[in-house]
């Protein structure tokens, strides 16, 4: 039997909530379109190259729309 993958589910969607990180990125970029700045902004106690790096994995799992400015 073929071993599968799956990219779907409540388990797949927790997985990122339960990352404080992502799910913070996650809510304010729910809450109205961000750039970086504005971005990094509302998440003081993120780095900028720890902010880089969340956007660009939420990106590369299309739960995001690039982002501008970085």
């Amino acid at each position: 039997m073929m071993n599968q993958e799956t990219n779907h589910g409540i388990t797949y969607s927790l997985s990122f909530l339960r990352n404080a990180d992502y799910s913070k990125v996650l809510f304010w970029l729910g809450i109205k379109p961000l750039d970086f700045d504005d971005l990094h902004e509302l998440l003081t106690n993120i780095s900028d190259n720890q902010l880089i790096t969340i956007i660009e994995e939420l990106q590369a799992k299309y739960l995001i729309s690039p982002i501008c400015s970085f």
